[in-house]
């Protein structure tokens, strides 16, 4: 929270709103005639369920969707108006490159206190550690003020370079960027410039002190209304306030651009319930867990409007309700799920996997490569020419990788590419003559040589010196191509 003489011709104004109440009903008036305000929802419920309504109230009209947001939704409209460049993706790549920028700092002598020899390694939990703390400090009005700083500024700055690198901005120092260009700023963002004024619904006290400060210094250039919950401060009741002023307490004292309506004023000792609501509280027994499900599914199918329903273990009570609302013409959206768990990302995961570990190279990931029909993948890789066998091909054979295996107790893990190899460059059929096994085992040797050397740049650096060697066939005694 800002004081009121921290800022300078504000045009901010503050009113109670009783607890519970998402946007007011003269609110939701007011849209629909026709004024054009800018609402600020907590969350991103909130948010869909107030354009829910206005649809509704509208008859099916349009509902203009970029003036309903949300704090995250107001600083990524910020940061496009103020030409700020594009934000990096948040995934591997980005912290892959962050990582390494870490790593030339740490060895440059860049984080005395965390890595004060820099010929030790500084591991990716490291960096993932030390960003989570940046992450924090930097949300910090004043983050270079604490003195006992274990590194946090200093990861600062090596984003800074990186950004400068990429021309791009880092996703952990996006809101600071947007507070640094808000400040330097002497024109209002253009989103802003065509609204009557912005009004903030009321926000669990949850907001860190650069986007309380950008709110403020936004206060200084468009008209804000903010509605907060005067709950208790101890208890944490109360909405979040961007500043320490006054709350209107009379009809007179409305800024002129906020719809008219009746001012609630707060009475002593108000608690966090709503004075609107009408709690009642049911017990419904049953005889077992199992009965849960559909006495569920029974009550929602009597029960019209919004429901919620509170569970330790949502996702697995979904797929169980689904069922039994379908019987009533019911639909749930589908769950989400993560993208690891989609077959082509899984298979690839499972590709990437079988070099690393203590399984690596392991008898069961090697043959679940081949036997996989889920998601068949065509191996490029491997359409080679043999120099002497026209019918011989990279082609693994799992009885034969068995046979070895056992009686040459190879195992996963560590150097166990470098001992299937040499075991196959070796080995010879059981039996003098038999062309089926002799074409099983160079076929295999040349498959498994042919996916390491395909696979070099991710393994070890033990294993890759393996990848990299020739391959010369047990049973031709040819250099196979690769």
């Amino acid at each position: 929270m800002i004081s009121a003489n921290e800022s300078s011709h504000s045009m901010l104004s503050m009113e109670a709103i009783e607890a519970g109440v998402g946007t007011p009903d003269w609110l939701l008036e007011a849209i629909v005639s026709g004024q054009r305000l800018m609402i600020i929802h907590p969350t991103e419920a909130s948010r869909k369920q107030a354009i829910s309504k206005l649809h509704s109230m509208m008859d099916g009209g349009i509902v203009d969707s970029s003036h309903h947001l949300t704090i995250q939704r107001f600083m990524s409209m910020l940061h496009i108006d103020l030409r700020l460049p594009a934000v990096m993706e948040e995934d591997g790549v980005t912290f892959e490159l962050t990582h390494r920028a870490l790593v030339s700092h740490a060895e440059n002598y860049g984080f005395p206190l965390i890595q004060p020899n820099p010929q030790h390694k500084w591991t990716r939990s490291r960096s993932n550690r030390i960003l989570s703390l940046h992450r924090e400090i930097i949300s910090l009005r004043n983050p270079q003020h604490w003195e006992e700083d274990p590194g946090a500024m200093a990861c600062d700055k090596v984003l800074k370079r990186l950004e400068s690198k990429t021309g791009m901005t880092h996703p952990s120092r996006r809101i600071r960027v947007v507070f640094e260009a808000l400040k330097e700023s002497e024109t209002i963002p253009f989103t802003l410039r065509d609204i009557d004024g912005i009004i903030m619904l009321d926000h669990a006290s949850s907001l860190n002190e650069v986007e309380i400060a950008i709110m403020s210094t936004i206060s200084q250039q468009v008209k804000l209304h903010q509605l907060v919950n005067p709950g208790s401060h101890r208890l944490g009741f109360h909405g979040e306030y961007i500043e320490d002023i006054h709350p209107v307490r009379k009809q007179s004292e409305l800024p002129n651009w906020v719809p008219e309506h009746t001012v609630w004023i707060p009475k002593a000792g108000q608690g966090w319930k709503s004075s609107s609501s009408d709690s009642k509280i049911y017990h419904l027994m049953v005889e077992s867990e199992n009965q849960n499900v559909s006495a569920l599914g029974d009550l929602l199918s009597r029960v019209e409007g919004d429901v919620m329903i509170v569970d330790g273990d949502s996702a697995t009570l979904q797929k169980k309700l689904s069922s039994h609302l379908d019987n009533h013409g019911i639909r749930l959206r589908g769950v989400s799920s993560p993208i690891s768990s989609s077959p082509a990302v899984s298979r690839i995961l499972s590709i990437i996997g079988i070099s690393r570990g203590e399984e690596a190279w392991s008898l069961s990931r090697l043959t679940d490569l081949v036997e996989q029909i889920g998601l068949p993948l065509s191996w490029s890789v491997l359409d080679l020419e043999h120099p002497s066998k026209v019918d011989w091909s990279p082609k693994l054979n799992s009885e034969t990788l068995v046979e070895i295996a056992r009686g040459f107790h190879v195992l996963g893990g560590r150097g166990s590419l470098r001992r299937w190899l040499s075991t196959l460059s070796q080995a010879t059929p059981r039996f003098s003559g038999d062309e089926a096994q002799s074409k099983a085992l160079e076929q295999s040797q040349w498959w498994l040589t042919s996916i390491a050397r395909w696979m070099m740049p991710i393994l070890s650096k033990q294993d890759q010196e393996i990848a990299m060697q020739k391959c010369i066939g047990c049973i031709s005694g040819e250099e196979l191509p690769l």
